[in-house]
């Protein structure tokens, strides 16, 4: 049983890692796509042609929800960290399944935030662009990382 708890930790750290990698590398080529470098939200107001207006009321949203993403990500990981040191330690069958209940508890209150938030993000654009938005970005919130990144656009 611990034998597979390691390999289960290590192959998510591991799929969390290359998603990450993946999604740098995207973000990355998004911003060269629309001739940015530094703001990683000008693809936004690019690629949905958002006025100034619109693009200054998305930039705030983003702002906003930076704080509430970054204190779900810090809950989720010190969770995580119980769950692994819980792990090498053989704790109780018992006590490891709480653990990993309360990081999917975490994860779901996240990815339920998440969610309200890209809704909010999209209802700040014309209805046609916002339905394109949440089209493109909602499908990545299962497979993002809870380390902040997730946050970029």
């Amino acid at each position: 049983m611990k034998q597979i708890a390691i390999v289960l930790v290590a192959a998510l750290v591991s799929a969390v890692c290359a998603f990450w990698l993946v999604q740098r590398r995207h973000d990355a080529g998004i911003a060269a796509l629309a001739g940015t470098s530094g703001d990683d939200l000008q693809w936004i107001r690019t690629e949905f042609r958002l006025d100034d207006a619109q693009f200054a009321a998305v930039k705030k949203l983003h702002d906003d929800y930076a704080v509430v993403c970054a204190g779900h990500c810090a809950d989720i990981a010190a969770a995580t960290t119980r769950l692994q040191r819980l792990t090498s330690e053989n704790a109780a069958p018992t006590d490891l399944e709480a653990a990993r209940r309360e990081v999917a508890a975490l994860e779901e209150v996240c990815n339920t935030a998440t969610r309200a938030h890209l809704r909010r993000v999209a209802a700040a654009m014309p209805a046609e662009q916002g339905a394109r938005y949440i089209a493109l970005v909602e499908p990545h919130l299962a497979h993002s990382p809870h380390d902040g990144s997730r946050l970029t656009p």
